[in-house]
């Protein structure tokens, strides 16, 4: 998949919970190559998992990603199968590769992710040969990410879970086709410079747990006044 010029994406933020924490304590061990190997596991986990090419790595962030995906039929339901799919090689990998060198518990443990679509503008510069993209979207998948856990309350866990803007998820996630395999609920965030800091309407998704929290029905709402999004 090539991004053209001015393409309409949807757009997956991703990133690893507890990432300086574990890489601190790998350093105490002087086990930082443990950490190497396992981006390296991890990355070719992920284009394994690309199937037809049907995402495109942007960037890798320094504990995540940054992939965009091509706008077609189903692609919502195929971003989180994908997503689900990453989250448990992640577990895995992790096992098998990093927990035996850790010495302190890390929590949370696991990936999140934020998602928005927004059209892709790409830049007259390029860095290490690689072509760089503004876009409000961008902007926004990174805030959501970084706003799933609620404000105030130290015991929400995020790992392994999705936020989404409600009218992302209304445009190209289809609700009965997800709830036999996702937990989900309504949320709102605030998100500090996007829409003038209005509270914005969000869906909050998690892709491996069906948690006693979660509630898919959409009369529960859950405020935040985060880092950041209402429509």
């Amino acid at each position: 998949m090539k991004v053209e010029v001015d393409d309409e994406k949807l757009i997956v933020f991703m990133d690893i919970c507890s990432s300086t924490k574990i890489m601190e304590d790998l350093n105490a061990n002087m086990d930082t190559d443990i950490w190497k190997f396992f981006h390296s596991n991890l990355f070719k986990i992920i284009n394994k998992l690309n199937i037809n090419n049907f995402f495109e790595i942007y960037k890798f962030t320094g504990d995540g990603y940054i992939f965009f995906f091509d706008i077609k039929e189903n692609i919502g339901k195929d971003i989180l199968m994908f997503l689900k799919e990453l989250c448990h090689s992640f577990k895995e990998e992790f096992k098998s590769t990093v927990d035996k060198s850790i010495n302190i518990k890390i929590e949370p443990l696991g990936l999140t992710f934020g998602i928005s679509n927004g059209l892709i503008k790409k830049l007259d510069i390029k860095i290490n040969d690689s072509d760089e993209f503004i876009s409000c979207g961008l902007n926004i998948a990174s805030r959501l990410q970084n706003s799933i856990k609620a404000a105030n309350n130290n015991s929400d866990n995020p790992a392994y879970q999705v936020l989404f803007l409600r009218s992302t998820f209304n445009k190209y996630f289809n609700y009965k086709e997800l709830e036999k395999d996702f937990a989900y609920k309504d949320v709102e965030r605030n998100m500090k410079n996007i829409s003038n800091g209005i509270e914005k309407k969000c869906i909050r998704l998690s892709l491996l747990h069906e948690m006693n929290n979660f509630v898919k029905s959409e009369k529960k709402t859950d405020k935040s006044s985060n880092n950041e999004i209402k429509k």
